[in-house]
Parts: structure tokens; sequence; C-alpha cells
């Protein structure tokens, strides 16, 4: 009795497509889950930062006025995390005021912010932190 070769690579190729099919997906959900850790990772980093520029935005500082105590905070954050490449602080109209390091203009993908809100509830400004997408991938 003869083995039929043909039904037996057809058969072996489905397994294969099917094999590669559910690594490809399983790929994606890690990659997806990966993402959202480093992201919040950041974003700690962020609300560290960010809230003490509203508790002064709540005591009526501005931030302009702040630049010597919200940019300490801004270095000392960059220095705990070398994959922020950089952060800045912008004005409720969007005009950069100072920051740290390198972060493009206009914000790339690699990049997370934050809104300032002064006691009024009203936009003071917004605080961004650029981090490096090719390291971990979350510029996918």
């Amino acid at each position: 009795m003869r083995f039929p070769l043909v039904p037996a690579f057809l058969f072996s190729l489905l397994i294969a497509v099917c094999l590669s099919a559910g690594a490809w997906m399983t790929e994606g959900s890690l990659l997806k889950a990966y993402r959202g850790i480093l992201e919040s990772r950041f974003a700690i980093a962020l609300d560290r930062t960010a809230e003490g520029a509203m508790h002064a935005a709540s005591l009526g500082v501005s931030l302009e006025s702040q630049e010597g105590t919200l940019g300490a905070a801004l270095r000392r954050e960059r220095a705990l995390d070398a994959d922020i490449l950089g952060m800045s602080v912008q004005d409720a109209r969007g005009r950069s005021l100072y920051g740290d390091g390198l972060l493009p203009e206009p914000a790339s993908p690699g990049t997370l912010g934050r809104d300032l809100i002064d006691d009024l509830g009203l936009p003071a400004g917004r605080i961004l932190f650029g981090f490096a997408c090719g390291v971990h991938m979350l510029c996918l």
C-alpha cells in the first residue's frame, strides 16, 4: 500500500499556516499588553511631575514662575528613567515654556501628555513626556 503524499503535504501545510497565524496573534496581544505596562510606567512619572505643578497653580503660582522648581522636577524624572528622552511644559495656548532633553515639535507618536488644571478648573498648561519608541516598540 502506497502512502498518499499530496494529502499529507497539504495537511502539513495547513498545520504550518495555523501555527503561524496563532503565533502572529499571540505576539500582537503580548506587544499590546507590554505597551500598556510601559505607558503606565511613564504615566506615573508624568503624574508625579504634574501634581506639584497643579498644586502650585492652585495657590496662584503661574507656570512661567515655576521654571526653577518644576524644571528641577523634570530633570529628576529624566534622571530616574533613561527611556525618557525629553519633557516640556506648555502654557494654556500651547507655547513651549521650558523643558529638559529632546522633545520634537510637534509631539511625536512616542509622547504622553497631561493637562494642568488650576484651582478654578481652567486649563493652565500641559506637560509632555517624550520616550524612546524603538527600544520598547511603543509607537506601533
